[in-house]
């Protein structure tokens, strides 16, 4: 069976994964789910994809990394920390290869809802709902 590293996109933490792990657990897969560097607001990218590495030392398996949302921009520097068998980005931002985050959010606006920008769906439920859960059922 295959490790699974499920990393959480912005303003979300690794509970945002309760559902999924147990179901990847019945099928005999092992999952490691980091929470991000809530803690450390100036981060980088380079020092997130450290992190996400560090929670699967010790492993000798090389691991399916799961990242959604933001955390997309992490993925492909996992490499340099880790060994990665594959990527998957679910619903996550892609980086395009010589432009930063900033430089591909200015060439293309549409791909991020400019009214969230300033509210938190960490704080406010009606916001989490509109804008991150709203094809979810409300269960």
């Amino acid at each position: 069976m295959s490790l699974f590293c499920l990393v959480h996109g912005s303003t979300q933490n690794a509970s945002g994964w309760a559902r999924l792990v147990p179901e990847l657990q019945k099928r005999g897969h092992r999952v490691v789910s980091p929470d991000l560097l809530a803690d450390e607001p100036e981060a980088s990218a380079s020092r997130y994809a450290q992190a996400i590495a560090e929670a699967m030392r010790g492993s000798t398996e090389a691991p399916v990394v799961v990242g959604h949302s933001v955390s997309g921009i992490f993925l492909p520097l996992l490499p340099a920390y880790c060994a990665v068998s594959r990527m998957v980005f679910l619903a996550a931002f892609v980086p395009e290869i010589g432009k930063s985050p900033m430089e591909q959010l200015e060439a293309n606006p549409e791909m991020f809802w400019r009214d969230w920008i300033g509210k938190d769906p960490t704080k406010n439920d009606a916001v989490a709902v509109q804008y991150l859960f709203h094809d979810c059922d409300p269960t």
